[in-house]
Parts: C-alpha cells; structure tokens; sequence
C-alpha cells in the first residue's frame, strides 16, 4: 500500500487477485477513519477458510495459476 498513491501488484498475479484487491479498495473506503476495527479469532478466520464459497474461489485460483491464495 502506498497511502495517498495506490497498491503495487505483482505482474503475475491473475484476475482473482486483481478482483480481491478491488474488493478489498471497495470495503475499506467505506469504513470511517475513526472507527475501531476488530480482527477476527483464529477460530472465525479457520471457518471463513473452510466456507464452500472460499473453498471454490481457491479452486478457481489454483486453476488460473494464482499468487493469491
């Protein structure tokens, strides 16, 4: 992250990572500066992970040969 310029990608990474760093842009710009932001448990990052839809995005990654994993 480069505050006030953008991110830096590497030049191999696929569409999936691409669409996660939007993703991402889309979520954060609409947090308020002053809210306080909580991370999850290991435990809700552990279901998160095992979900079906995250499970079929990593295949869909793998497939493409993804760096974001």
């Amino acid at each position: 992250l480069f505050p006030g310029k953008g991110i830096l990608m590497r030049r191999d990474a696929n569409a999936g990572a691409e669409a996660m760093a939007r993703c991402l842009a889309d979520v954060a710009i609409r947090v308020d500066p002053a809210a306080r932001v909580n991370y999850l448990s290991i435990e809700e990052n552990a279901e998160l992970l095992n979900w079906d839809a995250e499970k079929y995005r990593q295949e869909l990654n793998r497939r493409a040969g993804s760096v974001l994993q």
